[in-house]
């Protein structure tokens, strides 16, 4: 990543008025977990191009990252006024106001993403958090389960899966959801 960011430094350098170059290196800086300055590149991305519904996800995303809940609510918010469409908007959306502890809206951002994109595993993964925060583990442990079935290959879907199985008594279902697991 040190080189791609070196090529982005050299773009942005050239040319300060190239959005996607700030993009890019603003994704760059993301992956090596220095937020502050992604966030800071998405940002100049934004000014240059604010009607880019990723550059304001990808400015939420940091926002998150480096928790500032409610700006990155407020960035979201402006994504899916671009974009009321944006699937990963609403179920991001849902994560931050999962952690603000707004269940409830929460519920009904992933509720949203899931019914644009039923093959969203993410956003059904984050109805289960949601779900099972709130209490309701029955229904958690089917948005778990579609997760699964949407994208087979991340673990933590099952392991959430079988947190909830064992939680309620289920153990023998948690050893299936193991071995499905394994042979995923």
């Amino acid at each position: 990543y040190e080189q791609a960011l070196s090529s982005y430094n050299r773009a942005v350098e050239i040319d300060p008025d190239h959005d996607w170059a700030w993009s890019g290196r603003g994704l760059t800086l993301s992956q090596l977990k220095r937020h502050e300055e992604a966030a800071f590149s998405f940002h100049k991305a934004l000014e240059l191009n604010p009607t880019d519904v990723w550059y304001w996800y990808n400015y939420a995303d940091e926002q998150l990252s480096l928790n500032n809940l409610d700006e990155a609510l407020t960035t979201l918010d402006e994504a899916l006024r671009i974009n009321n469409r944006h699937v990963e908007s609403w179920a991001k959306r849902g994560q931050v106001l999962r952690r603000m502890g707004q269940h409830d809206e929460a519920l009904a951002s992933f509720d949203l993403a899931v019914r644009l994109n039923p093959g969203y595993a993410w956003a059904w993964n984050g109805r289960g958090l949601t779900l099972k925060e709130m209490g309701r583990r029955e229904e958690a442990l089917v948005s778990y389960e579609r997760a699964t079935k949407e994208d087979p290959r991340i673990i933590w879907y099952y392991i959430n899966q079988v947190d909830i199985l064992l939680d309620i008594n289920r153990r023998q279902d948690a050893l299936e959801v193991i071995d499905q697991a394994l042979e995923d």
